[in-house]
């Protein structure tokens, strides 16, 4: 290592080691904010690559954690300006608030084998260590996987459900983001019941080290579905998706139903449970299309009830159970030609899923941790996901599942009807059981999609009140509902 440079500006951020760069398209398309490398002290070797946007809110939060899990000794390139030792610095100020600093150029020279080594860690003899040597050795930024002292487990105890889920293989579509895949692997990984040889990470390049590392650190398998060339990336991704579940149906003919996540979602303890419960309903009753882990109405204040489950009218993508079934008879026929004109999730609620419902639970089993992605910035983050519920026990099932086949739930819901006490003062529901909660100016605390996520027109929630006692609510939309 002799030569180090960084070229910095509104237009193009450029870090270079001995004449050559070390940016990724992946990773710095984009110019805007804090771009971080961590390199190997003496080698010059590439241990992490970051891009925080630091326009968007709560990045600088990310940003700390992350610099706070870097080993002492490594080298750390910063394309802005900073505090602390510095081996080498410049600066180009904004002229006014809103506009980048003019273009900047440092060079620095450091000799090999001048600085000291990281200290190695102690950890004891065993496979989880092995695995956390063979990825620390050569990557950086994860918090907890890598300091001395009480690392984070990366490797849980087996566990077991009473539900069969062999026929459940999960595939997880992964981009160029990985302390959001971190999370998620990590999710997967100590969840009640996971089998790691039928989860799958689904890579879009063609070498990826870094992601691959994270993915057997965990156990899992690892495969490329690259993403299709166009400019209008919402197709990109959505024909992506359906790359994935073929491949996932096409390479595991033992796979019965594929649950498919993004790599910005964390699944709560017991999505297996969860999945394992469900998939009954997709066998058994034609009037269902999917199951979601995901609930647009699912917010901390409005479920509490986490053995619940609800029949809805509209498909979501974050987080779903897909039978075989429905994929290669329904869905796949139809993709030719709506690939590129129909984002996946309009395609499968509008042109595949016909008059069928999907199963939501009242509590999630997904949590959004995504602030920076194409669909996401961190007004609609904060807006629609920041306060949205997770289950945290992994010991929670679905109260009889047999109730949500189309006839028993709608039996179940005309009795909740008829002992449920009318509000039809739309300025009383705030005071209904003396509630806690205001939140957007409205007490039940919904989102923007709150015309989303019905029942024929009908909405269900629970809420709690000043002294803890839970109420069911239901909305029902009038005129437009069938129970008005």
């Amino acid at each position: 290592m002799a030569g180090g440079s960084v070229e910095s500006g509104e237009d193009k951020v450029d870090i270079q080691l001995d004449g050559q760069s070390l940016m990724v398209p992946e990773t710095n398309n984009r110019t805007r904010g804090l771009h971080v490398l961590v390199l190997e002290q003496n080698t010059g070797a590439v241990l992490a690559r970051r891009r925080f946007d630091t326009v968007l809110s709560a990045v600088h939060e990310e940003a700390v954690r992350f610099l706070d899990a870097v080993r002492p000794g490594r080298l750390l390139v910063l394309a802005t300006k900073g505090a602390g030792e510095a081996l080498g610095e410049s600066f180009s100020p904004a002229p006014a608030h809103g506009e980048f600093g003019g273009p900047l150029f440092l060079r620095v020279d450091l000799r090999p084998d001048t600085l000291p080594p990281t200290p190695p860690c102690q950890w004891a003899d065993s496979e989880e260590s092995r695995r956390r040597h063979a990825f620390c050795d050569k990557f950086e930024g994860y918090p907890g996987v890598c300091r001395c002292l009480q690392p984070h487990p990366v490797l849980p105890a087996p566990s077991a459900l009473d539900e069969n889920i062999d026929s459940i293989y999960v595939a997880v579509m992964a981009t160029h983001r990985p302390y959001y895949l971190y999370r998620s692997l990590r999710s997967l990984a100590f969840a009640q019941g996971v089998q790691p040889g039928n989860v799958v990470v689904y890579l879009e390049n063609d070498k990826h080290p870094e992601l691959e590392a994270l993915v057997a650190l965990f156990g899992f398998q690892s495969r490329y579905v690259a993403a299709k060339s166009s400019t209008k990336i919402n197709f990109v991704i959505s024909n992506r998706i359906m790359d994935i579940l073929n491949d996932a149906f096409t390479a595991f003919m033992e796979a019965e139903f594929v649950m498919f996540i993004e790599e910005d979602l964390e699944c709560s303890p017991d999505i297996f449970r969860y999945f394992g419960q469900a998939q009954q309903i997709l066998r058994e009753d034609p009037s269902v299309f999917s199951v979601s882990a995901f609930n647009l109405h699912s917010f901390a204040n409005t479920s509490h009830a986490t053995n619940a489950a609800y029949r809805v009218d509209n498909f979501t993508g974050l987080g779903f159970l897909l039978p075989r079934k429905t994929y290669e008879h329904e869905a796949k026929p139809l993709w030719l030609e709506y690939a590129w004109k129909s984002e996946f999730d309009l395609f499968m609620d509008k042109k595949v899923k016909k008059d069928r419902e999907v199963i939501v639970p009242d509590v999630n089993r997904v949590y959004h941790i995504g602030r920076d992605s194409h669909y996401i910035n961190t007004n609609v983050y904060d807006m629609l996901f920041k306060n949205l519920s997770v289950n945290p026990d992994p010991t929670s099932q679905l109260h009889d599942v047999t109730r949500l086949y189309k006839l028993n739930y709608e039996e179940d819901l005309k009795v909740t009807l008829k002992r449920g006490v009318t509000i039809r003062d739309y300025g009383d529901i705030c005071n209904a059981g003396n509630m806690t909660f205001n939140f957007q100016n409205q007490c039940w605390g919904l989102g923007f999609t709150s015309t989303a996520g019905h029942h024929g027109g009908l909405w269900r929630f629970w809420l709690e009140n000043k002294k803890g006692f839970l109420f069911h609510m239901v909305f029902i939309g009038v005129p437009f509902s069938r129970y008005s």
